[in-house]
């Protein structure tokens, strides 16, 4: 059993039940409203129960999409963005991508940038270079080029953006994830990034403090945005999002799992197409605007012919939370 603490909190709180709950769930494809009263911390905690779940599964990290990620982006930039004169401006460039494609790719071990010069999709190759500036030796211009390969694509990454693999050879806060997996994670899993959940909220500032937390797992010390790795530089097993800004949204990957923190983020996400067919989570508590409790009951209310109330779920959460049955509602999504 893991004891986990909130320790940046008038009072220390035990959360392990819903941790707990998150590390032994099995995806269903349900909508998930669960209401904890006076407690804002519980989607962050059932978050990390997923993430430490999918560390125990060899398959669960990004190296089947990874190179199709690359490739993507390299399209877009050469087709769309390197030219486009509207600087990320979706609806005036009606491009259908809602954030601005990268030039820059990076490889693992050094410091410089190559910039996307083609690719080739019959191939399936990238071709990125980059200018050597005149020396002594040299005094002119030379161009340099590399060719990413799939298949030999690990050590690359667009800049800016997490890498598949971590750059050291001991994944960090490894012996923690063990601990909390009762010595089931797979190290393989601990050093690669995984982008199929994703944490959803309207309220950065909120997000911010969370990051900060300072969380103790049986009597070991730690943030829980490290753990969650939202701070780490290296890799990253959770997608953030905010619910803010349409963009913010739509430059979601496709997730299996969406973890939301407030009612607002649902309901500005229920007609992302991508966010189709994943298991979702909905938190809210006693904080939420009537107006937002009126605009679920009424999203559930006119949409009563696909979806339909899972009982073998909403019981089982309620034993597993010790929350009453009429704060949960678990909904079959058809």
């Amino acid at each position: 059993m893991k004891i986990i603490k909130i320790l940046s909190v008038a009072k220390e709180k035990d959360l392990s039940r819903f941790f707990e709950l998150g590390l032994n769930w099995t995806d269903s494809r349900c909508l998930n409203f669960i209401y904890t009263p006076d407690e804002k911390l519980v989607a962050g905690i059932f978050t990390l129960g997923l993430l430490c779940r999918d560390l125990c599964i060899e398959s669960k990290n990004d190296k089947n999409l990874h190179f199709n990620k690359l490739l993507n982006n390299a399209k877009d930039y050469l087709e769309k963005c390197k030219s486009c004169k509207y600087i990320c401006q979706p609806d005036l460039a009606k491009c259908g991508r809602f954030e601005q494609a990268q030039s820059q790719y990076k490889k693992i071990g050094e410091a410089k940038n190559y910039t996307v010069t083609a690719i080739d999709l019959i191939d399936r190759t990238i071709t990125v270079g980059f200018t050597k500036k005149p020396t002594k030796k040299t005094p002119y211009e030379n161009e340099t080029y590399r060719t990413i390969i799939e298949g030999y694509s690990d050590e690359w990454h667009i800049h800016g953006m997490p890498s598949l693999i971590q750059h050291e050879r001991k994944p960090a806060l490894g012996e923690i994830y063990k601990e909390l997996t009762n010595e089931k994670a797979i190290k393989a899993n601990l050093g690669e990034s995984y982008s199929q959940i994703s944490f959803v909220t309207s309220n950065l500032q909120e997000l911010k403090k969370f990051n900060e937390l300072e969380i103790e797992i049986n009597g070991k010390q730690e943030l829980m945005g490290k753990l969650l790795t939202l701070s780490n530089e290296s890799v990253s097993r959770l997608n953030s999002i905010t619910a803010i800004s349409r963009r913010g949204i739509e430059s979601a990957h496709q997730p299996k799992n969406i973890i939301f923190s407030d009612l607002y983020s649902f309901l500005k996400s229920i007609h992302i197409d991508r966010f189709r067919g994943a298991e979702k989570f909905i938190f809210f508590n006693s904080t939420e605007s009537d107006t937002k409790l009126s605009e679920l009951y009424e999203y559930i209310s006119s949409n009563r012919d696909w979806l339909t109330i899972n009982e073998k779920n909403t019981q089982m959460i309620t034993f597993c939370t010790g929350l009453g049955s009429a704060d949960v509602i678990i909904l079959n999504e058809t």
